[in-house]
């Protein structure tokens, strides 16, 4: 059983809120876990071994189990990015074709392989799709902002 822990970064306050739903231990007693996202994903600005996926790797070990961490991370991905590493039908936009450029298949591959054998997962995305946003309001002089909220997702 996949177990997916999706963490949302609230737009306001810029925390994080983890949801979560039981992890079933694989047979072999070791879990296999794929971190997806962003920045915050990756520990960009942080210690060595401080970002949430070595935490909550670190958290697991603490209780006895046996923790295989694939960190699929990159700094300025978007839903979009994530939605491309895992829909192969996807095609995205002009920012995702630069994210990726020369290496998609390699990517995509490793984290569908990845993703596949997973016990357990988690995805941070979002805060970027904001940034864009944000970027938007103060090109067009903020008129997007009080009639267009959806295009936030």
């Amino acid at each position: 059983m996949i177990a997916i822990v999706l963490t949302l970064c609230m737009v306001l306050t810029m925390n994080s809120a983890v949801f979560a739903t039981t992890v079933a231990p694989s047979t072999a007693g070791t879990y296999d876990y794929v971190a997806l996202g962003a920045s915050q994903t990756t520990g960009y600005g942080a210690e060595t071994g401080t970002a949430y996926p070595d935490q909550l790797k670190a958290q697991l070990a603490s209780t006895g189990k046996t923790v295989n961490l694939t960190n699929q991370a990159m700094a300025n991905m978007r839903a979009e990015e994530v939605r491309m590493l895992l829909d192969d039908t996807y095609k995205g936009d002009s920012y995702t074709a630069k994210m990726f450029a020369g290496g998609l298949d390699k990517q995509r591959a490793a984290t569908k392989a990845a993703v596949k054998n997973a016990e357990l997962i988690t995805v941070e995305v979002g805060m970027n799709n904001f940034g864009v946003f944000a970027l938007q309001q103060i090109i067009s002089g903020g008129t997007l902002f009080d009639t267009n909220l959806e295009g936030i997702a």
